[in-house]
């Protein structure tokens, strides 16, 4: 069975910390307080207490003093508003900030302890998260009238304006939407959610799309705490619960990515009306948008998925992403489609016209002789490849295979024992360029070596060298732990 994906066919979803002297990081936290009549000083000592200990102890960030935020947020450039601060560009120390002030600058002490507190547990989440998947404050001010909180600027932009702006292509989106669903399921791993997922919270940490970070994480509770949150488009990403005040969790990102991966499927909100007001009660009602257009029946089941009523239904995080890789379900079997991808692995030309987009590719149990052909790394678009066993493909494999640049699934395996693929020579070196593979499959086949590099694919998390009689020369210890794979000799 010979199977191939288009991009189109498929319609895929598609610090420095800033440092401080010791004497400004132990300051005496109840000077930090705006005191107000009527306060005991309780809250003075739960505000010491919860947050001086916290943040004396953190390392990505500090309390600033009046004159370093005053002359933080003058020499900023007023670029928005959000639902409780305004936005400004600045510098601090040197690099480039994005600044955000609270409307409110006489909030009461307790909504200030839930600010202060909130911030340094976001500084914590993001030492626990992976690196760079959570973006955390660098500079923090608790002192009227200049409260706010300032974190690394992002030179890309977040997902929002990248889409506004045109970068509305297929594979652009995917990467985008398995970057974002990674760093929010290892989130719901170290027993952290999000809480506000939308577009403009997803930061795009290179170009391609395949990092990101999450920003506002855990800032909900203080946007109510705060008192100054309006209805805002964002209501359109929230789950029911947190509307109708229900209990939230991890089950309430899962929604919001179900809203968010809509809109980069379809181009327009999944849930839309003349008012906020509309749109919560959309949400609330689980009046869903049609999903028949969407080509992909499986992100369409995903979507189905993620919205359930009950949080406790609903798809994991871990789940999804999968979901979103295994694309075999999408797969073209078109009798001619096949019989050309077959006439592709005969011949030597490389793919005809209309091949050069293909997406996916698997070529398990064909029956097929032969070398693959260098021309294979003409399809620069492969995410997924698989030549399982029942085929008779031997030879090296060509080097042009690290053209393949968006590879996250990668599957050789031979027929342990049995009849069946028989790749030989060097794994090529050439795979190293797959930043992003997550499986590598290689084993019962009969290559000699393979490349340390490999090692330092970051993503790579399931690799599979067994069987092969690898030699030492050149080999990476790493590799036995990470991909299983001995070496055969000394």
């Amino acid at each position: 069975m010979a199977r191939i994906v288009t991009v189109d066919a498929l319609a895929s979803v598609s610090s420095t910390a800033m440092q401080s002297a010791p004497e400004q990081r132990n300051m005496d936290m109840s000077k930090a307080v705006p005191q107000r009549s009527g306060t005991g000083s309780a809250g003075v000592e739960q505000f010491t207490e919860k947050v001086g200990m916290m943040m004396s102890n953190e390392s990505q960030g500090v309390l600033m003093s009046v004159p370093q935020a005053r002359a933080m947020i003058q020499r900023g450039m007023h670029i928005g508003s959000g639902s409780f601060t305004r936005v400004l560009v600045s510098d601090l120390n040197g690099r480039r900030v994005l600044v955000k002030v609270l409307m409110e600058q006489s909030p009461s002490q307790e909504s200030l302890i839930t600010l202060a507190c909130g911030l340094a547990e976001v500084m914590r989440t993001s030492q626990l998260a992976a690196v760079g998947s959570v973006v955390a404050p660098v500079a923090i001010s608790c002192l009227r009238p200049y409260i706010s909180f300032a974190v690394p600027f992002y030179e890309l932009g977040s997902l929002a304006a990248a889409m506004q702006n045109g970068r509305t292509d297929p594979k652009f989106l995917r990467t985008v939407a398995l970057a974002t669903g990674r760093a929010v399921a290892g989130l719901h791993r170290i027993g952290k959610y999000h809480g506000a997922l939308k577009p403009t919270n997803v930061l795009l940490s290179n170009s391609g799309g395949s990092s990101v970070a999450l920003s506002d994480v855990g800032l909900t509770r203080v946007k109510v705490s705060v008192a100054t949150m309006t209805m805002s488009p964002s209501v359109a990403f929230l789950a029911p619960e947190i509307l109708t005040g229900g209990v939230e969790g991890p089950p309430s990102d899962v929604y919001s990515f179900g809203s968010l991966l809509y809109e980069m499927l379809t181009g327009k909100p999944a849930f839309e009306g003349e008012s906020t007001m509309q749109v919560a009660h959309k949400i609330s009602k689980n009046e869903l948008p049609e999903t028949t257009g969407i080509a992909s029946h499986r992100l369409s089941r995903l979507l189905a998925a993620c919205w359930l009523t009950r949080p406790s239904d609903r798809v994991e995080m871990s789940t999804a992403v999968e979901l979103i890789l295994d694309t075999s379900a999408d797969a073209v079997t078109d009798p001619q489609e096949v019989a050309a991808l077959v006439d592709f692995y005969n011949a030597t030309g490389g793919p005809t016209d209309g091949y050069e987009h293909v997406y996916a590719l698997e070529v398990a149990q064909n029956n097929l002789k032969g070398t693959v052909p260098a021309s294979i790394g003409n399809l620069k678009d492969l995410v997924w490849f698989a030549a399982d066993i029942f085929n008779s493909l031997s030879g090296t494999l060509p080097a042009t295979v690290g053209s393949w640049t968006s590879m996250q699934l990668f599957t050789i395996a031979g027929s342990q024992g049995g009849a069946g693929d028989k790749f030989s020579g060097a794994f090529p070196e050439a795979a190293c360029e797959w930043k992003d593979v997550i499986i590598i499959h290689a084993g019962d086949n009969a290559f000699t070596s393979a490349p340390g590099c490999l090692c330092q694919l970051e993503g790579l998390s399931n690799c599979d060298f067994s069987g092969n009689p690898l030699s030492c020369t050149g080999f990476d210890r790493c590799l036995e732990q990470k991909c299983g794979a001995k070496c055969v000799s000394e």
